[in-house]
């Protein structure tokens, strides 16, 4: 069996303008709205920005 990360959510203050400069950065297609999410497609896996009034320090590391 193989095991994959499907997608993770990331806290953000401002979750538009967080997903959108992710997407800039790796040059990956715009964040598109699924739910209370702005979602970044990276690959098969998906990063979930949420607004959060509370941002705790996370590590995510991309071999580009």
């Amino acid at each position: 069996m193989t095991v994959e990360l499907n997608h993770t959510i990331v806290s953000a203050t401002d979750k538009h303008a967080s997903a959108r400069f992710l997407a800039e950065i790796l040059n990956v297609p715009e964040p598109q709205p699924f739910g209370p999410f702005q979602v970044v497609q990276v690959g098969r896996t998906s990063l979930d920005y949420a607004d959060a009034a509370h941002v705790t320090p996370q590590h995510y590391a991309f071999l580009v």
